[in-house]
C-alpha cells in the first residue's frame, strides 16, 4: 500500500533519502584494503576506490567481497525506503543518493569509486523483475568475456526495453531503469576524470 503523498510524508521521504548519502558514502574498498593489508587504495591500480580497482590489486575475491558490499548498500537503501515509508519517489531518491555517496564520499573528501555496482543493487530492488536475470546473465557474460564493460553492456542497455515491455512496472521506474545507469555512466566519466587529474 503505496503511502499518501502530503507534506509529512515528503519531508520523511526526503530525510530517508539524505541517509542513504553517507551509506553509499562508507569507502568498502579504502576500508578493506586499509584493514587487510596497510594500504591505501588510492595509491594502487587506477587509484579508484571501488570494486574493480580491489580486484585488480588484490585478485578477483577481493573484488568480489567488495562488490557484494556495494550491491548489498545499494538494495539495503531502497529496500528501507520501502519498509519505511512505501513512498515510490522516496526509494527512487534514496537510490540515487547512495550512488552518488559511493562517488562523492565525505569521509575521503570526494574520492569515491565509480558507483556500478550500488547501481546494481538499487535496480536490483526496484526493477527486480528484470534486473534479476540480467544480473545473472551479465555474471556469465563477465566469467566468459572477462570485460566489465561488455558485461555492464548486457546488464543496462536492455533494462529499460525489459522493464517497459515485460516488467509490467508504472512509467516512472521505467524511466528510471535507464536514469540509473545514466548517472552511473556520469559518475564513471567524472570519476575518470578526477582519477587523471590527480595523477597528473
Amino acid at each position: 500500500m503505496l503511502a499518501t503523498l502530503n507534506s509529512g510524508n515528503i519531508l520523511f521521504g526526503l530525510a530517508t533519502a539524505l541517509i542513504a548519502y553517507p551509506i553509499g558514502a562508507i569507502p568498502t574498498a579504502y576500508l578493506a584494503v586499509r584493514w587487510i593489508k596497510g594500504q591505501d587504495i588510492r595509491c594502487l591500480g587506477d587509484r579508484n576506490v571501488g570494486t574493480a580497482n580491489a580486484a585488480r590489486a588484490y585478485g578477483v575475491p577481493a573484488g568480489l567481497a567488495v562488490g557484494t558490499i556495494e550491491i548489498a548498500k545499494g538494495l539495503a537503501v531502497v529496500l528501507r525506503a520501502h519498509w519505511l515509508l512505501d513512498l515510490l519517489v522516496a526509494e527512487m531518491l534514496s537510490g540515487f543518493m547512495v550512488i552518488i555517496g559511493h562517488v562523492w564520499p565525505v569521509f575521503l573528501r570526494g574520492w569515491g569509486g565509480r558507483g556500478v555496482a550500488n547501481a546494481v543493487g538499487v535496480l536490483l530492488a526496484t526493477v527486480s523483475v528484470v534486473a534479476v536475470p540480467m544480473r545473472v546473465l551479465a555474471v556469465v557474460v563477465f566469467y566468459f568475456l572477462k570485460s566489465p564493460t561488455k558485461t555492464l553492456a548486457v546488464m543496462y542497455i536492455p533494462l529499460h526495453f525489459l522493464a517497459f515491455w515485460l516488467g509490467g512496472y508504472p512509467y516512472p521506474l521505467v524511466f528510471y531503469s535507464s536514469a540509473v545507469p545514466i548517472l552511473a555512466g556520469i559518475c564513471h566519466l567524472l570519476n575518470l576524470r578526477q582519477s587523471r587529474i590527480s595523477s597528473a
